[in-house]
């Protein structure tokens, strides 16, 4: 193991590692490096782009919980939440901005959103929400009797609810009861829900299983999909194009999709297909798994502003006729791309960062931590970045990475700057150290080095480490993989109770 010139300066005063130690836990290492921001949660009609005031964060339905989260972008993390003026019985996590009413019954005032960073700046925003029954739709697979859309007559099929007047209304809400449904066919390959009613929520603890037969979701709007389990794709899970606004994807699980050709067409669970700038995507809380040939998110094109969050992605079944097998996979144009949390277990391909798929192609502003990243193939690499075109500033910091190898696929100087510091990089082959990055502060050592355990942890012997380098906090945060027949596993939270210190 080694930590790269981090006792140098110590022992040339003579000061043992344990006070360095002491040292560590007490000062800050350093600053945020955008500013903070909370980007899915505004006045309904402002931002640049304007929130609209149909998105799904401005209305509730009397009786069924309303459950959203805030993504913050920029700062330093950890952040604190606190909610003033909020109606009875609505509450925040204060950790990770999770805020629940479970049960509305009239209509809020204006609420107020803080969040506080570790280095104690506050970004504040306010929103409004309407409790009413108009604009919410319902299905629920088990219901027999006349159908009309309503909570006590609900329709039993997405079919027969796409076949309905109320599907023409695409700002309406549509709450899924628990179930298994099957998604009509628009062709042979995609299921389509261009001009369709784009905000779909299951409903609050009942689990609802899509299957889309072996095609994908088309999507032109901006979609806001919740608590759903989406199963049984070809080629991609939703394609969407990349200059729709406001996307939320949360609390969703996406499992079986393979590739039907050995073409390379960006395949993965969501693609946002390149049709000009869109801002504010959020993907949080999902769980990603059984894909081949293709990535677990991505690939991903001209988004703006985008937070990718504590999502759990694993068990990937290779790259199959593309070749291609990505986790999490920006390429072209992800400008603040924030990649924060997330848990990527792989064996075999790229949990971030390859040459083709993952490669951000003239991408600016990455900022990538407190994510757990593993791929446990043999001669495998974890990371191979490949600075293409006029990439810009890469941000990675307080991440742990084991795999064989980090790497730059091509030369990094005259691009970036690069930024690595504060990671645990476990790895048998590093090319990540050399003049025109700036690598600092990592622990590092061998794959055989008893560094991190087979969860990712610190071992006892690095326990000093624990709160300062990599993803890890003071308690066990990376899942194990489990067995492919093993059900969907709640994806993992933001670790609460965190600094950020040298």
């Amino acid at each position: 193991m080694s930590a790269r010139n981090l006792f140098k300066p110590f022992y040339i005063l003579g000061i043992v590692p344990v006070m360095l130690v002491l040292m560590l836990f007490s000062t800050p290492a350093y600053s945020a490096n955008y500013p903070l921001e909370i980007i899915n949660i505004r006045p309904a009609g402002t931002g640049n782009p304007a929130i609209p005031a149909s998105n799904r964060i401005f209305r509730a339905y009397p009786g069924i919980e309303y459950n959203i989260r805030a993504a913050v972008t920029g700062g330093l993390y950890p952040f604190t939440f606190r909610l003033t003026n909020a109606p009875p019985g609505m509450t925040i996590n204060a950790s990770t901005g999770e805020i629940r009413w479970p049960n509305p019954q009239a209509s809020s005032g204006t609420i107020t959103l803080t969040v506080t960073d570790a280095e104690n700046r506050t970004a504040t925003t306010s929103w409004a929400i309407n409790v009413t029954t108009n604009g919410f739709v319902f299905v629920d697979s088990k219901h027999t009797g006349a159908e009309t859309g309503s909570i006590t007559q609900p329709f039993r099929s997405v079919g027969s609810f796409f076949s309905s007047s109320a599907a023409s209304n695409t700002t309406n809400i549509v709450y899924f009861r628990g179930g298994n449904y099957v998604l009509p066919a628009h062709s042979a390959t995609q299921v389509r829900i261009e001009g369709r009613p784009f905000t779909w929520i299951g409903f609050p603890g009942e689990r609802v299983t899509m299957d889309a037969q072996g095609r994908h979701i088309g999507a032109g709007a901006g979609i806001y999909f919740d608590s759903l389990h989406l199963r049984n794709f070809r080629d991609w899970g939703l394609y969407v194009r990349s200059n729709r606004n406001y996307m939320t994807i949360r609390r969703c699980s996406f499992r079986d999709l393979d590739t039907s050709t050995s073409v390379n067409h960006n395949q993965g669970f969501i693609f946002t297909e390149n049709a000009g700038a869109g801002f504010y995507l959020v993907i949080q809380d999902n769980e990603f798994s059984h894909w081949r040939g293709g990535s677990a998110i991505g690939s991903l094109y001209n988004t703006k502003r985008v937070l990718i969050e504590n999502n759990y992605i694993h068990t990937t079944l290779g790259g199959g006729s593309t070749g291609i097998n990505n986790g999490i996979a920006p390429k072209y144009y992800t400008d603040y791309l924030f990649i924060r949390g997330n848990h990527v277990i792989m064996s075999s391909g790229t949990p971030l960062a390859w040459y083709l798929n993952s490669s951000f192609v003239d991408t600016h502003h990455v900022d990538v931590s407190f994510n757990y990243f593993r791929q446990s193939g043999s001669g495998g690499a974890v990371h191979r970045w490949n600075p293409h075109g006029s990439q810009g500033r890469l941000n990675y910091y307080r991440n742990t990475a084991v795999g064989a190898i980090h790497d730059f696929r091509s030369d990094p100087c005259g691009k970036g700057p690069f930024n690595f510091y504060d990671n645990v990089l476990i790895h048998s082959t590093n090319g990540l150290n050399r003049s025109c990055v700036s690598y600092r502060n990592n622990v590092t050592g061998s794959l055989t080095g008893n560094v991190v355990d087979a969860s990712g942890n610190l071992t006892a012997a690095f326990s000093s480490y624990l709160g300062t380098h990599g993803h890890q906090v003071n308690f066990s945060t990376a899942p194990s993989e489990p067995a492919p027949s093993e059900p969907i596993i709640s994806a993992p939270r933001a670790p609460s109770g965190l600094k950020i210190v040298n």
